[in-house]
């Protein structure tokens, strides 16, 4: 007999068919088995393993995701599947799963609705996405794009009738990505090559405060997605540590080479993308300046960390929350004082930021 798996597309996808004779490992005789695919399109920023995803999936710039599928909506306790997806075109083929866990099923559970969510980075455990129940929950490290796409249903006729059709998984990305451009400060070449000496290497750079409703507190280092509704929550205050940039394009692909803690970096005479990290995201109001993030800074000569206050200003009064959102935050090295200017990059254009630290 025939049988039918799952097949999905993700807004990132690709298909293929899959055909067998045997009885599905959940003890359903099919007598087609059809392979559950789904269709996926990211919603703008590169894979690594845990690196930023940039720009539209594409057959050079493939996404990995995991993928969840249920028998009970809202809840991923007791799973039908669970594997990993790798999606090559945005949100047009579909494609199988890649890989699934022990005890996982690409078929059909006959012809029962199943409920899908996405979930990336991929990795599942310590560092990854904890176990799952009606949520699940993800370190925010500063290293991983975490991304997670609503929940959607299929069935095997869905995928099986005269034009079979794919759910699609649109993922989102919910943490606001911050590059760090440095300069040395001077009037001519020979004053920012002196101001550079003066503070030697940038050893440690990490995010220590976040806008709250209250103002700048502790940050928060832990994402919680719901799987109802896909609304993130943010809890578990921390610090958040900064990357060594693996290329000087602001929307290249980043490869995590080293947090800044361990190693250093030159502080150059023209501004230069050193470092990014992907952090909490705020929530802003009005169009107005506001302080939304404190970068701590250590240089050579400098061992005890100099706080930076960040402020950020609202394109208008539509952009309320940094999530999506990518910022330039340009750090000026002077003789006594560090400055800080910000502005959004072209991943999604919200604003203008600007701060200063004495």
């Amino acid at each position: 007999m025939k049988k039918s798996y799952l097949w999905m597309v993700a807004a990132i996808g690709m298909a293929t068919a899959w055909t067998g004779c045997s009885k599905d490992d959940n003890g359903f005789d099919n007598t087609q088995e059809v392979a559950i695919m789904a269709k996926s399109k990211a919603l703008t920023l590169e894979v690594e393993t845990k690196a930023p995803f940039e720009g539209a999936i594409s057959g050079t710039n493939n996404l990995t995701a995991r993928v969840l599928v249920s028998k009970t909506e809202d809840n991923y306790s007791a799973l039908h599947t669970n594997g990993t997806m790798t999606f090559t075109a945005n949100g047009e083929t579909p494609v199988a799963f890649a890989s699934i866990e022990t005890g996982g099923n690409k078929s059909f559970p006959g012809d029962q609705t199943i409920y899908m969510v996405g979930l990336y980075p991929a990795a599942i455990g310590t560092g990854g996405w904890s176990t799952f129940g009606t949520a699940t929950t993800h370190p925010i490290d500063g290293k991983s794009d975490i991304m997670t796409a609503a929940q959607v249903s299929t069935s095997k006729s869905a995928a099986t009738g005269t034009t079979p059709s794919y759910p699609t998984l649109a993922f989102t990305h919910k943490l606001t990505k911050l590059n760090i451009l440095v300069v040395a400060g001077g009037d001519d070449a020979t004053a920012k090559a002196e101001t550079s000496a003066a503070w030697g290497k940038i050893t440690d750079l990490s995010l220590t405060q976040a806008k709250g409703s209250s103002g700048l507190a502790a940050v928060n280092t832990i994402a919680t997605v719901t799987f109802s509704t896909n609304a993130v929550t943010f809890g578990t205050t921390g610090t958040i540590p900064f990357y060594k940039a693996g290329a000087t394009a602001y929307h290249a692909k980043d490869t995590v080479v080293a947090n800044l803690g361990e190693k250093s970096i030159e502080i150059p005479t023209a501004a230069a993308r050193v470092a990014y990290s992907l952090v909490t995201p705020v929530t802003l109001s009005g169009t107005d300046a506001q302080n939304a993030y404190v970068l701590n800074i250590k240089t050579t000569t400098a061992t005890t960390a100099i706080p930076v206050t960040v402020q950020l200003t609202p394109k208008n009064a539509e952009v309320t929350n940094t999530a999506g959102y990518a910022f330039n935050v340009t750090l000026t090295f002077k003789g006594t004082e560090i400055k800080a200017t910000a502005t959004v990059t072209d991943w999604v254009a919200g604003g203008t930021g600007a701060g200063t630290i004495e």
